[in-house]
């Protein structure tokens, strides 16, 4: 199988790398500017430019993959976004489980709640933005941004956690409450590259 991202930054791309088993193949698209319109809100602009570039690394692959929570809201099919495979890996291991969804980005938060708000199996959904998490990731303050991380995942009750950005992930390994983007979204295109067709 044979999957291409779309990143917004480059240190997304060894934690999608980490994540993939054998027999599957990722090539990595980088578009900082995507990131920096993000965050004007889910603009035509935005849209466009989203769409004009998926549609371009839509060839030759088995599935294209939009792998930063800002662009979730302007990923259209057949791309999908890591934040609507992470709710399905959710809703597939959360059955009966109270579970808490953490973002980095204030500007996240309606659409993963529109997203994991959906959800039927777990018992409850919290959607939290991780204060002070947005302004460490501009500022490449990358050693607050895990203290952070670590912080709100240890304070949180959930019998399930799922983190938004891939780059959480490096703070939460040790926790096996919390289950990322990069793992759930592989998972799921896996599971639906070998199910049999019906």
């Amino acid at each position: 199988m044979h999957i291409t991202l779309l990143h917004t930054l480059p240190a997304a791309i060894p934690v999608y790398e980490a994540a993939c088993p054998a027999g599957v193949t990722l090539a990595h698209h980088v578009r900082s500017d995507l990131r920096y319109l993000a965050r004007e809100g889910l603009t035509e602009r935005l849209r466009l430019e989203t769409a004009a570039h998926l549609r371009k690394l839509s060839a030759g692959s088995d599935a294209v993959l939009v792998t930063c929570e800002l662009l979730g809201a302007a990923t259209t099919p057949p791309a999908l976004s890591a934040d609507q495979l992470l709710a399905q890996e959710v809703d597939r291991r959360g059955a009966g489980k109270t579970v808490e969804v953490f973002c980095a980005w204030p500007g996240s938060v309606d659409s993963l709640q529109g997203i994991f708000g959906e959800l039927e199996r777990p018992a409850s959904v919290a959607v939290t933005c991780i204060e002070g998490l947005w302004e460490c990731q501009n500022a490449l303050e990358m050693d607050r941004y895990d203290c952070l991380v670590r912080k709100a995942i240890a304070g949180s009750s959930a019998d399930l956690i799922a983190v938004a950005s891939p780059m959480m992930m490096r703070a939460a390994e040790t926790d096996k409450r919390v289950l990322g983007p990069a793992q759930a979204a592989i998972s799921q295109l896996s599971r639906k590259q070998t199910r049999p067709t019906p």
